[in-house]
């Protein structure tokens, strides 16, 4: 029997929807193998692997006259996801389409409850995820890792390590596909925290001129409210990481993993240098920085979150700081993003996520005054923001808690490292905002913003409008970004925040 016969539209079809998703790559289609997904529902369910342009994709679909939809925005179609990941319902997965011997199994952690409602989140960019009301009054979100990518996805396996451990949505179960002697995690599901918004949107509003009101000299940059709850965001990272260390394990940091991290340092420090040529005159010293970590005893190497911001933490009512989406940076291999890493890397990313903070708010300060260069923002206005950066960062770090003599060195490259990479993100991308991790790498380097040429029309962050010695020293400093492929806001954490 035919694949079109077998499906009931040809792959070519799945077009008509498919070209228009911002996770699609582009290409002409090919189902390279699907499972129909039988259960308690009338119509045609199928979850497809598809191939287009190089690219591998999960598409599950639900058939109707028009043809093929995207089964999360289907009702038939958001039962079955909720079932195959949660055991909800009865479904079973039967392969019809590729190797005969392929599977897409269910790994439910208990029985879920049924749905009484669902709703597909709009505006995520890499994945897709619904929202299900329960029949126990609970909540899930399932979502649906778009690039099917063979091995096991750290999001899935880190969250279900932490899923008793508070630090964390639970873990309500998830699917595997295998096929050809590979496996792959396909889709999970999480409890769904209804009323929280993400750290971003409750940290942004902390920042001085953020309101709009008009600045206070007097008022101070933080109240003691505000600093006990970043200094608790501190302590959640600091429990994750111990967390995954006990379960998890921990590796030597031997001459081999040194080194590989060093090289990966490197390239991104060519990448940026390529990019932003006024870098070139202080390559040394970039080079200095990361030489000066192999006179150090490194601490063990370790499951770490991976891309960690204030965009993947949610403000939970009632509960405080839950960390969410720990797959890690996208853009790196899978391979890579389940290695054991320095678990100073996720302060890093905080605390540069701290300065993304700071520079949007200087940035749209000058845009709302219509002053186009945020260096034209009065320098009372500035200093304030900036005096917010270093108590911010200085309250993440007290509460994550001491670090060694070479964990404070390691974080320095760490956030030099991480600012280079946002570096070269910016000034391909969105030059206006190159001034906020300009700024951060000036910091470290310390070195005078100004001293690092700038393309035209980049914008200033609130540590290039200011002297090198005014820029917070960075142990008790800020910086970061809301990962540049999410923007501002991860979409979890932005629909969390508005439940319909």
């Amino acid at each position: 029997m035919s694949e079109s016969k077998r499906l009931g539209f040809e792959a070519s079809d799945l077009l008509s929807w498919l070209g228009g998703m911002r996770w699609f790559g582009g290409g002409r289609p090919k189902i390279d193998r699907a499972f129909a997904l039988g259960g308690p529902w009338e119509e045609k369910v199928f979850w497809l692997a598809v191939s287009a342009d190089g690219r591998k994709y999960n598409v599950p679909v639900v058939v109707t006259q028009d043809g093929p939809v995207d089964a999360a925005e289907h009702p038939a179609g958001q039962r079955a996801l909720l079932a195959l990941a949660t055991a909800s319902e009865r479904v079973e997965a039967t392969a019809v389409v590729g190797e005969s011997d392929a599977r897409l199994a269910s790994e439910p952690r208990a029985a879920g409850a049924a749905a009484s409602g669902a709703h597909k989140l709009t505006g995520e960019q890499s994945n897709t995820s619904v929202i299900y009301e329960l029949a126990d009054s609970e909540r899930a979100i399932v979502k649906i890792f778009r690039v099917l990518s063979p091995g096991e996805n750290p999001d899935v396996f880190l969250t279900g390590v932490l899923s008793d451990s508070g630090t964390v949505p639970r873990l309500l179960g998830n699917a595997r596909m295998a096929w050809a002697g590979q496996v792959a995690d396909v889709l999970v599901a999480q409890e769904f925290l209804a009323g929280s918004q993400d750290a971003w949107r409750t940290v942004t509003a902390q920042v001085p001129g953020a309101d709009g009101r008009r600045f206070d000299p007097d008022r101070p940059v933080q109240t003691p409210e505000e600093r006990e709850s970043i200094e608790r965001l501190g302590a959640l990272t600091r429990k994750i990481h111990e967390e995954l260390a006990a379960r998890c394990g921990t590796s030597e940091a031997d001459a081999a993993s040194r080194a590989r991290l060093r090289r990966a340092w490197s390239k991104r420090a060519d990448e940026a240098v390529a990019l932003v040529p006024g870098l070139a005159p202080h390559r040394e010293r970039i080079d200095a920085l990361y030489a000066a970590t192999e006179d150090v005893t490194w601490p063990p190497l370790q499951r770490i979150h991976g891309d960690y911001h204030l965009g993947q933490v949610l403000d939970a009512p009632g509960r405080g700081w839950a960390a969410l989406d720990f797959e890690g940076e996208p853009l790196r291999p899978l391979s890579e993003r389940t290695e054991p890493d320095l678990a100073v890397r996720d302060v890093a990313g905080m605390v540069r996520s701290f300065g993304y903070a700071a520079g949007m708010t200087l940035n749209r300060l000058a845009y709302a005054h219509d002053r186009p260069n945020p260096s034209d923002v009065e320098e009372r206005e500035a200093e304030q923001i900036a005096a917010w950066e270093k108590s911010a960062v200085a309250a993440f770090l007290r509460g994550y808690g001491e670090l060694s003599e070479a964990e404070s060195l390691l974080l320095d490259a760490l956030i030099l490292d991480k600012a280079l990479y946002e570096l070269a993100y910016e000034a391909a991308q969105r030059p206006d905002w190159l001034g906020i991790p300009l700024g951060g790498v000036a910091a470290i380097l310390r070195v005078d913003p100004e001293s690092i040429a700038e393309p035209a029309g980049a914008g200033k962050s609130v540590a290039s409008a200011k002297s090198a010695d005014a820029v917070p020293d960075q142990n008790a400093d800020a910086n970061q970004n809301i990962d540049p492929e999410r923007r501002e806001e991860s979409p979890e954490a932005e629909s969390a925040a508005n439940p319909s």
